[in-house]
């Protein structure tokens, strides 16, 4: 005895799902192509944007008196410099001493000695 329902109608049923698993993967398929594609380079420097950012550190510790009253700790803002090797890749470095001595206020062969002894420091 075979029983027939035809009030399930699983062929119409499958279709159906068929069809919504096509036009939802279509969907997402488009919207990949408008996130990888059209607005690529957008993303691409808004993540570059986040990988640098100022932060400032308040240093409110206040000033160290010794017990005959002569100052020994003073709070003041301290800056750093950080060049990392990604950032220089393909670059020649003698060309960055003179804008970097002028910007830092530092003697120009003293960078020369420290660039010549990030050279010779192994990479990780």
């Amino acid at each position: 005895m075979k029983f027939e329902d035809s009030a399930q109608n699983l062929r119409a049923r499958l279709g159906i799902v068929n069809v919504v698993v096509v036009l939802l993967l279509g969907i997402l398929t488009v919207r990949l192509y408008v996130l990888q594609v059209v607005k690529g380079k957008y993303y691409a420097d808004l993540a570059e944007n986040q990988r640098m950012r100022l932060l400032p550190i308040p240093a409110s510790r206040g000033v160290i008196f010794d017990r005959n009253g002569k100052m020994l700790v003073d709070s003041r803002p301290i800056y750093e410099v950080i060049l990392s090797r990604e950032d220089l890749k393909g670059k020649d470095l003698g060309s960055l001493v003179q804008p970097l001595s002028a910007g830092l206020g530092v003697d120009g062969d003293i960078l020369r000695d420290r660039f010549d002894q990030v050279k010779l420091q192994p990479r990780l």
